[in-house]
């Protein structure tokens, strides 16, 4: 992989110290530097960085943690990392544990420990923005299922790297246990510990979502556009948090994505489906609200479960979609909307074929989509 195709930015205000990083890594990397955390988000806002490097102590503008909890929030597809030469362990682990640092080094580094880091960070970042890309040419490419040509060229394209994903998933949950085994007689201290429940969870995550993605694309590619595995099984907390994940980066335009996921349900419908649906909703939710002042608008998204039922109720405070009426629906499908989502009907058919049904209500300012799925048994 060129690993000079992806941008590292390290944020230090020792001009000394920019220098001297420059010098010992730009044969391998792309550098840019930044004296600030000011100058560091100006340059992230270019949306060209793949890897935020930042000391941990600077006297002016925000520290460390504090430059890596913004760009968590407003660039959440960055990897973030801290240097630091003091032993600051209350505000890193909770950096970590918050999600907000992937990792941190301490002065004085080795030259080889940091070209190690930051490949492996890049190789982080690379796998995150590949997956992205997967779940979103599935998604796009599905409004063109009538067109078998269009369609058997893209799944062509995809089933060499979406195979070769599955596999290295499904080896890495193969080497977990042998690695709970060896944690386990180590005097590791609890965060790792926690890291690594949080790492085997999210890999057996992935690689169910791998082997679904392959399932998907066998269908498609066998012109079977309407299978959906009767038997799946969704947790629906974590499909509606990885679909928010995939907009999220286009909704900071517009508004603050605010998830309530604090009521979880298993519901009876393939992930992918679930997901798409969610995904589609959220976009058409997104793009009834101007761009340009995201911190005025929120979209609202929650989790709730009765006794057959699990769902998702998604609130935009925008004019929504339900003033064009259901009339309006077929030219939304046209086109005639700025939305880059399916239409409505779309999405109600991918509801239906999973069981479930949208209701679409409006609210005060907006509007208020519901999705109902069955629970599981």
């Amino acid at each position: 992989m060129d690993y000079k195709a992806f941008p590292i930015l390290y944020v230090d205000d020792d001009v000394a110290n920019l220098i001297s990083f420059r010098y010992l890594l730009e044969d391998r990397f792309l550098i840019l530097t930044a004296s600030n955390s000011d100058e560091a988000l100006q340059i992230l806002e270019t949306g060209r960085v793949a890897v935020l490097l930042a000391d941990q102590r600077m006297d002016r503008g925000l520290s460390g943690v504090q430059l890596c909890t913004v760009a968590q929030e407003r660039f959440p597809e960055v990897i973030r990392m801290i240097v630091t030469a003091y032993t600051d362990v209350t505000t890193l682990t909770s950096g970590i544990n918050d999600g907000r640092i992937s990792r941190y080094i301490t002065k004085p580094w080795t030259e080889q420990e940091m070209v190690k880091t930051l490949k492996m960070a890049i190789d982080a970042f690379h796998l995150g923005s590949f997956t992205k890309e997967l779940q979103a040419r599935l998604l796009t490419w599905e409004q063109l299922s009538t067109s078998s040509f269009v369609v058997g060229h893209v799944l062509h394209d995809l089933t060499n790297p979406a195979m070769a994903v599955r596999d290295n998933l499904t080896f890495g949950v193969g080497a977990l246990p042998w690695l709970r085994e060896a944690l386990s007689g180590a005097p590791a201290p609890e965060v790792v510990k926690a890291r690594f429940s949080e790492l085997e969870e999210a890999l057996a995550d992935a690689a169910l979502a791998a082997d679904t993605l392959i399932d998907r694309i066998t269908h498609f590619r066998h012109g079977d556009v309407s299978a959906v595995p009767t038997t799946a099984v969704t947790s629906l907390e974590r499909v509606v948090e990885a679909a928010a994940a995939i907009v999220r980066a286009q909704a900071r335009k517009r508004a603050t994505l605010e998830l309530n996921l604090g009521v979880k349900a298993r519901v009876a419908a393939d992930p992918t489906r679930v997901s798409q649906i969610v995904v589609n909703l959220l976009i058409n939710a997104m793009e009834e609200i101007l761009p340009g002042a995201p911190q005025d608008n929120r979209i609202k998204v929650t989790t709730f479960s009765n006794e057959r039922s699990g769902g998702v109720a998604i609130e935009e405070g925008g004019p929504g979609v339900a003033r064009l009426g259901d009339s309006a629906v077929g030219a939304a499908a046209a086109g005639a909307t700025r939305g880059r989502g399916l239409s409505l009907d779309v999405v109600r058919e991918l509801a239906r074929t999973a069981r479930g049904e949208i209701k679409i209500e409006r609210t005060g300012a907006g509007t208020l989509f519901v999705v109902e799925l069955p629970l599981a048994a």
